[in-house]
């Protein structure tokens, strides 16, 4: 009688095995997240500055305490970051948590050869210094194409004896040196002193 059971028992357990393995899906779990949230980084940067020349002077620099380089075309860069654009006016002064950006080139090989980058992404408590003033924000992208940088994201900008906020974000022409708000507006100017 016990020998009945163990049979009986083994052959349930079978039937059971056999119906899961048939009905189940056949692609692992890993493998049904779509393919563009799972990147493996093929170079990985630790504490890196890139320096950026034309014609024999330095243009900018790009500095982060780590930065992955994903195929085709996506460099990612985490904690610290910090970017400068040498110009003789002091330039723009970039500083965020993290950012992403994108190249134009289907390879990340001819990514070292010159590709010039389409778009950028700022994240994280976002500092832009530039002409004596400051922006803060917590998002941010940069189309090379237009040559602006823009936000949706409440924003405000500090600059000598003045402050605005933007609720609805901002956008600033790089190549007008043009900035706009949107959305409602609050902010404070202090008159300076005639004498």
């Amino acid at each position: 009688m016990g020998k009945i059971i163990v049979i009986i028992g083994f052959l349930i357990f079978f039937f059971s095995a056999l119906y899961i393995f048939i009905t189940i899906d056949k692609k692992a779990p890993i493998e049904n997240i779509k393919t563009e949230t799972v990147k493996t980084p093929r170079i990985i940067l630790s504490d890196f500055t890139h320096y950026n020349y034309e014609k024999g002077s330095l243009a900018s620099s790009l500095s982060a305490r780590l930065g992955y380089l994903i195929d085709p075309n996506i460099v990612e860069v985490f904690g610290d970051v910090r970017g400068k654009n040498y110009k003789k006016d002091g330039g723009e002064v970039i500083k965020a948590e993290s950012g992403r950006a994108y190249f134009g080139t289907d390879d990340l090989d001819r990514m070292f050869q010159n590709a010039q980058m389409e778009k950028a992404e700022l994240k994280g408590m976002i500092e832009i210094e530039f002409h004596d003033h400051k922006l803060l924000t917590d998002y941010a992208e940069y189309s090379t194409k237009e040559n602006v940088v823009s936000s949706t994201r409440p924003t405000r900008i500090e600059g000598n004896k003045r402050w605005f906020i933007g609720q609805n974000g901002f956008r600033y022409d790089l190549t007008k040196e043009h900035i706009v708000f949107d959305g409602p507006i609050e902010g404070e100017v202090v008159p300076s002193e005639s004498r």
